[in-house]
């Protein structure tokens, strides 16, 4: 296994520390991003965290996009 920086070490492994899956937008490549479908997905197919862009719209709203040009 590898991390984003290294090897994970054997120490490592003996504390408990291993990479963290983070799935960005969920499982956007089979669902719909920041959907709840690609939430669930990711989670079920063994993602540690969802990271989704959370944005406010004019009106103050709060919405998940990524597109912070969205109108």
């Amino acid at each position: 296994r590898q991390r984003a920086l290294g090897r994970v070490s054997s120490r490592d492994e003996a504390e408990g520390r291993r990479m963290k899956i983070i799935a960005h937008r969920g499982f956007s490549s089979r669902h719909p991003e920041n959907s709840f479908a690609s939430f669930d997905a990711a989670i079920d197919a063994g993602a540690d965290f969802v990271e989704t862009d959370v944005r406010m719209t004019s009106d103050g709203v709060l919405v998940c996009s990524h597109d912070p040009d969205l109108h």
